[in-house]
């Protein structure tokens, strides 16, 4: 598939790339387990600190946007580019290491948006580069793989973090406010909880990228350019809707069902944790952080598989499957998960999986009938950082208050949640087909 040129600069790269999109994944991961501990450390309550995942998911919308412009603008040249990858592997490197040390909610706020901008602006500019390297085909298989690293790394951080949570439950400060708390029962919580060790491995592996990334802006084999010989792209490609009227209906409804769709995604990362130490449960933390393993590794194996289906399973059908399983997998958290803990686990397993499925199967749905290639091919990463935004602290404050039906409150609505999206994707499938038998009749 690729020739010796494309494929000694692609190894190169990947190198380089493959540690560090793992060291993302491990980055966005280690925050669920450790936010209640670190919580107590910046003085925050459980619903408060989840605005730690709306601070770097509002900057990875502003990251995604201006690297966007800073790639196609500034970085003219192959060792420029690299150079500029390696800038945010440090920034990663140091945004990582500094995060378990803060004693300040508004210093980890602002750690947290550093960190979020720096995940958005090398995950685009890794698209651009290597879609630039390798045109619309060749590149497709490997920005889904580097994408699937990413989940490897949602993985492994569950279990890196596990050896350093405390050997006995939390106190009641970490899950609940009381006047009673004393400084005495904060350093009794923490003091078996070595936050520091897992961020600074997971710190290294940003490292190995650093350097190698480094090397390579001094020094790289040849970059191949095979997009600029591409005599027609999927983006000048004859698409099948047209009419400007439901063009801008279908592109809202996109919205719509990638704000739902990733704000799914963040009620589970955030505070599956939480749940399982604070919740009916009341769990060991080594057995509360399994259900992060569990939903995880779902995740990871959802995406790896799908991309193996996609090659000989339309879009509509993965969607289909995929709404099918995460409604009744919902509906069944919300009926068993506060009381049986083995349906905590595998509902966490079924969700990450076949939730994994949504965002790149909508996509190529989408992309086969609308012209993207304008302004409309942000509208994917828009809607789904500002699900990322507003999810986790919504999460936060259900299940603080228990205004959803108490703690279990999360998973009821993460259930209305899933009938909200399999609404939307009936509403754009309806659309779609109305589009077309017009364009038919005309």
């Amino acid at each position: 598939m690729y020739d010796t040129v494309e494929l000694k600069w692609l190894l190169s790269y990947l190198a380089a790339e493959v540690p560090l999109q793992i060291s993302h994944g491990m980055q966005l991961t280690l925050l669920g387990p450790t936010q209640p501990y670190l919580a107590k450390n910046v003085g925050a309550d459980i619903a408060t600190i989840n605005f730690a995942w709306s601070a770097g998911f509002s900057a990875f919308i502003v990251g995604a946007i201006l690297s966007s412009y800073v790639f196609n603008k500034f970085l003219t040249n192959e060792r420029r580019q690299f150079f500029f990858l390696a800038i945010l592997a440090l920034i990663m490197i140091i945004t990582t290491c500094g995060i378990p040390l803060c004693t300040s909610l508004i210093v980890l706020l602002i750690l947290k948006s550093i960190q979020g901008g720096a995940h958005a602006a090398l995950c685009t500019c890794d698209s651009l580069m290597i879609l630039k390297a390798l045109g619309t085909k060749k590149s497709r298989p490997v920005i889904m793989n580097l994408h699937a690293t990413i989940g490897v790394g949602f993985l492994l951080g569950t279990f890196l973090v596990n050896p350093f949570l405390p050997d006995e439950p939390p106190t009641e400060g970490i899950c609940t406010e009381s006047p009673n708390i004393t400084k005495d029962t904060h350093e009794n919580d923490m003091s078996n909880v070595q936050l520091q060790a897992p961020f600074n491995i997971t710190a290294s592996l940003s490292a190995i990228g650093f350097i190698i990334f480094l090397i390579l802006s001094f020094k790289s084999p040849p970059m191949p350019n095979l997009l600029a010989k591409e005599e027609q792209s999927e983006c000048t490609s004859k698409v099948k809707i047209t009419n400007s009227y439901y063009v801008r209906i279908l592109m809202i409804l996109v919205f719509c069902y990638y704000f739902i769709t990733c704000g799914i995604e963040r009620i589970f990362q955030p505070m599956l944790f939480t749940f399982g130490i604070c919740g009916p449960l009341q769990l060991h933390p080594s057995d509360a952080v399994l259900s992060d393993s569990f939903y995880n590794g779902g995740f990871m194996a959802g995406r790896i598989s799908s991309i193996i289906m996609a090659a000989y399973i339309r879009p509509e059908m993965l969607i289909n499957i995929s709404m099918l399983f995460c409604l009744s997998t919902s509906l069944v958290l919300s009926l068993a998960a506060g009381i049986n803990l083995h349906v905590l686990y595998f509902g966490s397993f079924s969700m990450g999986y076949f939730v994994s499925w949504q965002f790149g199967s909508c996509y190529t749905w989408t992309v086969r009938r609308v012209d993207i290639c304008n302004l409309k091919s942000s509208i994917f990463f828009v809607a789904c950082g500002i699900g990322g935004v507003l999810m986790p602290p919504i999460t936060g404050y259900i299940f603080k208050t228990g205004v959803f039906g108490g703690q279990m409150g999360m998973f009821h609505f993460n259930f209305v949640l899933n009938l909200a999206i399999l609404c939307v994707y009936i509403s754009l499938i309806v659309i779609a087909r109305k589009a077309r038998h017009k364009k038919i009749r005309h």
